[in-house]
C-alpha cells in the first residue's frame, strides 16, 4: 500500500488496519498549540497510533472519517466547537479526554462525563489516562 502522503491517507490505512485487528488504538489529539501537540503525539505513539488537529473543523473531519478509539481533546480551540466534537464522538461511541490548564473548564465541559486531565502533566499521567479510559470501552 506504500507510505502514506497525508494524515488523510495515513487515517485511511490506520482504519483499514483497525478493520484488519490491529492491536493499536488510533488516538485523535486536537490541541491548537504545536509544541504540546508534538510532545503529545510523541508520548502516544510510543503506544497508539496518532492523528493529530489543530482545530474542531479538522477533528471533526477525523471523526467522519472513523477508525478512531479515543479523542485527546484541548478545551480551549480557536474558534470554538469544542462541544461540537465532544457530541459527534459521543455519537460515534468514540471516547473523549478533555485536557485544561483551567480545572473549572474542564469539569464543567466534561460534565461528568468524561475524564480530563488538567495542564500542566506528566507523560506517565497522560498514558494512565489514555489506558484508563480505552480499556473501559472495552
Amino acid at each position: 500500500m506504500g507510505t502514506p502522503k497525508s494524515k488523510q491517507q495515513w487515517l485511511q490505512r490506520a482504519t483499514a488496519e483497525t478493520q484488519a485487528g490491529s492491536d493499536f488504538a488510533c488516538i485523535l489529539v486536537v490541541e491548537d498549540d504545536k509544541l504540546v501537540s508534538d510532545v503529545l503525539t510523541e508520548a502516544l505513539e510510543v503506544r497508539y497510533r496518532v492523528v493529530s488537529v489543530g482545530s474542531a473543523a479538522a477533528a471533526l473531519d477525523q471523526l467522519g472519517a472513523g477508525g478512531l478509539d479515543l479523542v485527546l481533546l484541548d478545551c480551549l480551540i480557536p474558534g470554538g466547537g469544542t462541544d461540537l466534537v465532544i457530541e459527534r464522538a459521543g455519537g460515534r461511541q468514540v471516547p473523549v479526554v478533555l485536557m485544561s490548564g483551567d480545572a473549572e473548564r474542564a469539569a464543567a465541559a466534561s460534565a461528568g462525563r468524561h475524564k480530563f486531565i488538567l495542564k500542566p502533566f506528566t507523560i506517565d499521567e497522560l498514558l494512565r489516562t489514555v489506558e484508563a479510559t480505552l480499556h473501559a470501552k472495552l
